[in-house]
């Protein structure tokens, strides 16, 4: 688990940076915007402890509230589907 925080921090960095200064300035169809930054969440080892993703959610959507301005949104979605991903990856 030590071995791969810097890793784990360095690509939450990354996955942040990318998702605001590129992803949130395509649209699809004038509508839709593509959220790559949730893969950050899915991606992270199978050992992780469930507090620690919890608490990765949380801030992977928080900082990505703070750039987009939408108020929660993104927090409450990576919090939700980190307490999912234990469920989803039992059944995969």
């Amino acid at each position: 688990m030590i071995k791969r925080l810097p890793r784990n921090i360095i690509r939450f960095a990354l996955v942040v940076l990318v998702q605001i200064l590129i992803f949130n300035n395509i649209e699809l169809g004038g509508y839709l915007n593509p959220y790559v930054y949730t893969l950050f969440i899915l991606l992270l080892p199978f050992e992780t402890p469930g507090w620690v993703v919890l608490i990765s959610g949380f801030l992977l959507g928080f900082s990505v509230d703070i750039f987009s301005e939408t108020l929660g949104m993104h927090t409450a979605a990576t919090v939700f589907m980190a307490y999912l991903r234990p469920i989803a990856l039992s059944m995969v």
